[in-house]
This record gives C-alpha cells, sequence and structure tokens, in this order.
C-alpha cells in the first residue's frame, strides 16, 4: 500500500517541478530582458554639448504595424536632433529588399519632409539590406560629403550593435550614438515588442559570433535578397 502511495506522490511531484524549472527560467529570462534594456538605454545618450556634421538614420522595416512604431520612434528622435542644432543633415540608410521599389531611406526621407526638415538637410542611402551594409554604404557617402563627427540613430539595443559592428573599425572621425527614450519615445513600444527586440537582437549577436561577419554577411543576404541578386 504505501509503495502505491508513494507511486503516487512521485506522479504528483513531477509536473510541479517542471512547473518549478519553468517558472525559474522565466523569472531569469525577465530579469535579463530588463537589465539588457536597461544597459542598452543608459549605453547609447548622447553626451551633452555635442554637434554633429549628420546623423546616420538606420531603418527599421515597415512590414508591419510594430515595424512601422519603430521606423516613426526614429525618424522622430533624428528630427529632434535636427530640430535642437545637434546635426545639420540626416542620411537616412536602409531598405532595400526583393521586390522592393522605394528604398525605406527614401520612405524616412518623406517622412522627415513633410515634418519639415529642408530637402537640401537630407540625404538617402537606399541601397543596403541590413545593419553591416547601412553601415558600409552610409561610411561611404560620409567620406565624400567630408563629415567629421556622425551620431547614429536607432532603437537602444539595436545601437548596441551598431557599436559592436563598428568597434575593431580604425574610423577617422568622431562616431556617437543616440537612441530614443523607451519610455518617452511615441508610439510607446510596447512590452511584446521589446521582449522580442531583445531576444532578436542576442539571436543575432550569437549568429554573428559563431559565423563570424563573412558567413554571417551571406546568410543575410541570402535571406534579404533574391537568388539572382547574389551571383552577382
Amino acid at each position: 500500500m504505501s509503495a502505491v502511495l508513494n507511486n503516487i506522490n512521485n506522479k504528483t511531484k513531477q509536473p510541479v517541478r517542471w512547473l518549478h524549472i519553468f517558472l525559474s527560467i522565466a523569472i531569469l529570462d525577465i530579469v535579463l530582458t530588463v537589465a539588457f534594456l536597461t544597459w542598452s538605454q543608459l549605453s547609447m545618450v548622447l553626451p551633452n554639448n555635442i554637434e554633429a556634421d549628420g546623423a546616420v538614420l538606420l531603418f527599421a522595416g515597415m512590414r508591419n504595424q510594430e515595424r512601422i512604431d519603430e521606423s516613426q520612434r526614429r525618424v522622430n528622435h533624428a528630427y529632434g536632433l535636427y530640430q535642437r542644432g545637434v546635426v545639420k543633415e540626416i542620411l537616412s540608410a536602409g531598405g532595400y529588399g526583393s521586390g522592393i521599389r522605394t528604398s525605406g531611406a527614401e520612405l524616412y526621407q518623406r517622412k522627415l519632409l513633410g515634418m519639415g526638415v529642408p530637402e537640401n538637410a537630407l540625404s538617402i542611402e537606399g541601397l543596403s539590406y541590413d545593419t553591416l551594409t547601412n553601415i558600409d554604404n552610409a561610411l561611404s557617402i560620409i567620406e565624400d560629403k567630408q563629415w567629421q563627427r556622425i551620431i547614429f540613430v536607432s532603437s537602444p539595443t539595436h545601437l548596441l550593435r551598431v557599436k559592436h559592428y563598428l568597434q575593431h573599425r580604425n574610423l577617422e572621425i568622431e562616431v556617437y550614438y543616440s537612441a530614443y527614450d523607451y519610455l518617452q519615445s511615441q508610439p510607446e513600444p510596447g512590452l511584446i515588442a521589446l521582449w522580442q527586440r531583445v531576444h532578436s537582437e542576442w539571436a543575432i549577436y550569437l549568429m554573428y559570433n559563431v559565423l563570424g561577419q563573412e558567413q554571417f554577411s551571406s546568410l543575410v543576404r541570402s535571406i534579404r535578397l533574391e537568388p539572382e541578386t547574389t551571383k552577382v
């Protein structure tokens, strides 16, 4: 009889044990997510009294409402920098892909024009399709413009990755980073969107560091561009 009762107790304890494990993992994940968000926010604050030749506004996407909202937050922040005289020009970068007739950078430029930024203060780089090509193509334009000080504009978590990509490059210009504030930006980012953003960044960090830049870039290119384009 006691053996039967022990067997029942063991079967009852097993689901409870798994529940405890699941809750522990969930709590740890939440703590790490909040810590990463806080760290990225504090790390990407622009120092006081900085004035730059231009801002590099990185494209976020337009494929769904969450991406549209993220794009608006980035555009709003870049506009605020221009309005306060922190930057003289805004270079919008990215948003190219298979089947796309109008690049994301051009869409950003239209938004900024509508907000009152003059056309001579705007330029676009519309041939890049991911963060690495955003950076490479933007730096080429910056060299042509002879800018000496630039500010990358994006979300806090994204700018951490941009900084990671640039850390081993010997650039002859001053580079700063300015992210919008999660708590004050409009439209407000939802909690689920923030959680997804953090885990997406973690996955990209992992793939980039495991595969290396060359293989990582090849993988992204095969996903973002049509097969015939990648053969060129």
